[in-house]
């Protein structure tokens, strides 16, 4: 009769080397993710703070229309507007074009603010319930 060779593992442990991961290993990267998350809007608002930090129609009439405004028309001269709403970030600036009675060119100053906003925030909120969901799974009694 062949016997199986006795092994030296503790009972209920994986025959495999490798470490299995736990389950306060997925609560602590679901915190370091959600923390990244939140450093990023935070740094995204920031960043949108500074750049309208003397008010939306000064930039605006500042900086001028950008090369592709121009190409549609819009100039620096005239009534110039700039709105701006932090939640989410946007920032947008007015040009009047010049062909009087035309209708303001709108440029779209920080077009990243508002996809940065969202996934950041969705990413938050994620990996936030994901780690509460980890850790109360962890604290209930077995």
């Amino acid at each position: 009769m062949n016997t199986p060779a006795p092994t030296s593992r503790a009972p209920g442990t994986s025959s495999s080397s490798q470490p299995s991961v736990e389950s306060s290993d997925w609560v602590f990267i679901s915190w370091i993710i959600a923390a990244a998350a939140f450093l990023l809007w935070v740094l995204n608002e920031a960043v949108h703070v500074v750049t309208v930090r003397e008010g939306p129609q000064y930039v605006c009439a500042r900086n001028g229309p950008s090369d592709s405004a121009q190409a549609l028309g819009a100039v620096d001269i005239g009534n110039i507007s700039g709105e701006r709403t932090f939640f989410p970030p946007t920032f947008v600036c007015g040009y009047p074009t010049q062909i009087g009675g035309q209708p303001s060119i709108f440029v779209d100053m920080y077009p990243a603010g508002p996809w940065i906003f969202w996934i950041s925030l969705s990413v938050l909120a994620l990996a936030a319930g994901l780690a509460l969901v980890l850790t109360c799974e962890d604290l209930s009694p077995q």
